[in-house]
Formats: C-alpha cells, structure tokens, sequence
C-alpha cells in the first residue's frame, strides 16, 4: 500500500461529505501527502485503488464506492475516437489493380506486382520494435516449430500444387479489397500527416493515397496505428464482430498464418496449401472481413 492509500484509509473516517466533490475538495485541505500540482488527480487515483483493492474500505464506505465508480464511468464516456478535421484528413485513392495470375506450373500463383519483393521489408523499425513487445510476436517461431513437427504427419492435399492459387489467391484478393474499404471509409479519424509518414518509411515507399497499397501495407498500417480506430478498454471501435474489441487478434493472426504463408511457405511436391490450412485460411479470412 503507497503512502497515499496508507493516509486515505486513515483519514476516511469522519470526512466524506454529502458529496464526491465535496469530499475530494475536504480531504485536499487536510494536506494529503502528495507532490505540489498534481494533487487532485493523485488523491482521486489513489483512491479509486483503494476502493478497487480493499473490501474492508468498500464495505466501510458504500456510498464513497458508489461515487467512484459513477465518476469512473463518467470519465470513460468522455473518451471518444477522434474526428479529424476535413482539411487535415487523409486522402485514399485506390489505383492498384488487384489481380492474381494464377499459374499452371508446379509452383503456387504470385502475386501480380513489381515490387511483392520489395514489400517484405515495408514494416518500419517502430512496428518491428512494438512486434517485439507483442504477445503474439511468439506466434511466427511457434508456428515454424509446428510446421517441422507437422511436416512429418501426412496431409491431404485436395487441390493439386498447380490449382491451389485458384482457391488462395481470390481470398488474398477479397481480404485486401476490405482493409482498403476500411481506411476509407473511416478516413475522418485518421490525419493526413500518419498516413504520410509512415507511406514514407516503408521499404520501398508508398504512396501517401496508398494507390499503390497492397495486402501487407495495409495490414501493417492498421495495426501500427491501431489508436485511432479504437480505445482500449472501452467499447469505443470502428471495428465489428466478434473481434470488434480485439481486432489485432485476427489481424496479427491473418498476417502471420495467411498472407506470409503465402509469400514464405516452402512448396513442396504437393505444393504448401494443406486442406487445413486452406480451411484455417478461409476462416481467418471470414473472421477479418467482418471485423471490418
């Protein structure tokens, strides 16, 4: 228990008021042991912890509870996504054409666009370093230790090597359409100036209407900047369904058991699309359009 709490539990009693207020501006008088200039939003924090962590002052003090938690909910309401100002949002324009060459040959269908390559490498140093620092960071190792175990037990393979891109690639295709809808049609709350800087830090860069943006970039600009479509803990989103309040979930899932199948698995004899994962992909997929 910090100083604070100590001094609140031991100042309580006789001093709270007939109201929330009242009581905070009252107790702020007894000189509660707190830096000069913060002193209100200390008392109130400290005391919100208490309330949360001690039965024994919750019991005690009902009615002080039941003020802080009206307050709490009032705070949580004044939380709101931010609407950027017309001039200041930022511009999309969707130029690219997303086409798929499916190929007949033994390898999987590619991508048609010049710089698929290139665009590996199109996440900045700040989203590597918030990957590092992310739960699901773990996900990509884990999944290549399952995939050596797993090679080892025979699959079935319904789709030939050379026809699995007829079935892989109109998904990739109808994924990348939706995450564009999104950024579009929730340009309002994101500024012109994020969508610039981070179009200029990709590997190669892109273009700050992202015509050029393709399922990675876009992938990767959403969950960088996940903020401006949602508030944590609370039930502001832009997002929908059963990921509405969890949506990096499905997109760190999408990214990592999907698309970077696609571009990063070894294709063998039977080529790399199992028919679980051809399911896992098709379920993912459906997962991350309706959170859209």
């Amino acid at each position: 228990m910090t100083k604070l709490s100590k001094w609140l539990k031991g100042n309580l009693k006789d001093n709270v008021k007939e109201t929330f207020e009242a009581t905070i501006e009252h107790l702020l008088k007894l000189k509660p042991p707190v830096k000069k200039g913060n002193e209100r939003q200390a008392l109130m924090s400290s005391l919100q912890a208490l309330m949360k962590n001690d039965e024994s002052v919750r019991e005690e003090y009902e009615s002080l509870n039941a003020w802080v938690n009206v307050n709490n909910s009032e705070k949580e309401k004044e939380k709101n996504l931010k609407m950027i100002v017309k001039e200041h949002q930022a511009i999309f324009k969707k130029a690219r054409v997303v086409q798929y060459n499916i190929s007949y040959g033994t390898s999987s269908a590619q991508t048609q666009n010049s710089n698929n390559i290139a665009s590996e490498h199109e996440v900045s140093t700040d989203i590597k370093k918030a990957q590092e620092i992310n739960p699901l960071n773990g996900q990509k190792v884990k999944e290549e230790k399952e995939n050596n175990l797993l090679s080892r037990i025979p699959h079935k393979f319904s789709f030939s090597a050379s026809k699995q891109g007829s079935y892989v690639e109109p998904i990739l295709e109808h994924v990348e359409k939706a995450l564009f809808r999104f950024v579009v049609k929730n340009r309002d709350y994101i500024p012109s100036d994020t969508v610039k800087e981070f179009a200029l830090k990709c590997n190669p860069p892109r273009n700050i209407d992202f015509s050029d943006a393709d399922i990675l970039c876009l992938l990767n600009f959403i969950t960088k900047h996940i903020s401006l479509f949602m508030i944590p803990h609370s039930d502001q989103t832009l997002f929908y369904g059963e990921y509405k309040l969890k949506p990096l979930d499905v997109l760190q899932s999408f990214k990592i058991e999907a698309r970077n199948h696609h571009a990063h698995g070894i294709t063998k004899s039977k080529g790399k699309w199992n028919d679980e994962k051809l399911q896992r992909l098709s379920t993912l997929a459906l997962e991350l359009v309706d959170c859209l």
